[in-house]
C-alpha cells in the first residue's frame, strides 16, 4: 500500500448555509498529510456575497485500506 502524498494544492469550490443565507465560492487549497493526519486550508471568493472565504480543516482517518 502507497502511502499519501505529503502535500497537495489544487482548485476547490464548495457551498455554504446557515439560517441567514447561503453562498457559493471557488478558489485553492492545500493539504499536508502526516500518516493518519491531515490538515488543509482552502481560500476563495464568494461571488454572491462579494467577499473572500477561508476555511481551516484537521482530520484523522480511522480506517485505510
Amino acid at each position: 500500500v502507497r502511502e499519501p502524498y505529503a502535500w497537495e494544492l489544487g482548485p476547490a469550490m464548495g457551498t455554504w448555509m446557515t439560517r441567514d443565507g447561503s453562498g457559493m465560492w471557488a478558489g485553492a487549497y492545500a493539504r499536508r498529510t502526516f500518516g493518519r493526519f491531515s490538515v488543509s486550508a482552502a481560500a476563495g471568493y464568494d461571488a454572491r456575497n462579494k467577499s473572500a472565504f477561508g476555511q481551516v480543516e484537521a482530520g484523522m482517518a480511522l480506517w485505510r485500506r
